[in-house]
């Protein structure tokens, strides 16, 4: 992700750094679909990921002036989008006409509503990148309750997800299939805990390194 950043702002021109960052944004996203499986608290998970979202938002400001929706923004509708899946799910079970139009109406609307977002204004990966985690949850449900390819079950997620950066390699074009690359990597991806807990890490890592290299390309470009 930092290369694919240094090589947006100091050597457009060079493809390998952007090819190397498109692995990035796969890895994250299929996280998220794990962190909300396993999260405590669902509401507090989104909100975590929201409020790096708008510091980064507010460093991107002050460094160029626009608005830019990064990816913890994307991913912040990921969550909303799963969530709402998640209710669904839990509604359309009762198997009561009711509900189950509840459930309909629940999913349909919370997509209708990530899409406008993404159409009002940029989102960083547009409606498909905040799709990812959804598709890797919907493959993943559907396939455990009926009961297909039993065995191998840390995959199923991963079928939706694979069919997702197919779509987004169609939707985005140019570099973009390069991030299919990242499959390999998530497939070995044993579903266990890492032995550090970074998060926070991560979390203040992103917008940090925005500014740096932001003050860096005002250093250098003066």
């Amino acid at each position: 992700m930092t290369l694919d950043h240094i090589g947006a702002e100091f050597f457009p021109a060079t493809d390998i750094l952007r090819i190397i960052g498109r692995v990035a944004f796969p890895i994250f996203s299929f996280f998220i679909f794990t962190g909300f499986k396993y999260t405590r608290s669902r509401l507090n998970y989104m909100l975590r990921i929201l409020a790096v979202g708008i510091l980064c938002v507010i460093v991107y400001m002050l460094y160029s002036g626009e608005m830019f929706g990064n990816i913890f923004i994307t991913f912040s509708l990921s969550i909303c989008v799963l969530y709402c899946l998640q209710k669904s799910e839990d509604l359309w079970r009762t198997k009561e006409p009711v509900k189950r139009a509840a459930a309909t109406a629940v999913l349909t609307g919370s997509l209708a509503a990530a899409f406008i977002i993404c159409k009002a204004v940029y989102i960083d990966y547009g409606f498909v990148g905040v799709l990812l985690p959804f598709f890797a949850k919907l493959f993943s449900d559907f396939i455990k309750s009926r009961g297909l390819i039993k065995h191998y079950e840390k995959y199923h997620a991963l079928i939706g997800f694979s069919v997702g950066l197919v779509l987004l390699s169609a939707d985005m074009g140019g570099l973009q299939p390069w991030c299919l690359l990242s499959l390999p990597l998530l497939s070995a991806y044993s579903g266990e805990r890492g032995r550090y807990r970074m998060k926070y890490f991560f979390y203040l890592f992103y917008p940090i390194h925005l500014a740096a290299i932001g003050i860096a390309s005002m250093i250098i470009k003066g």
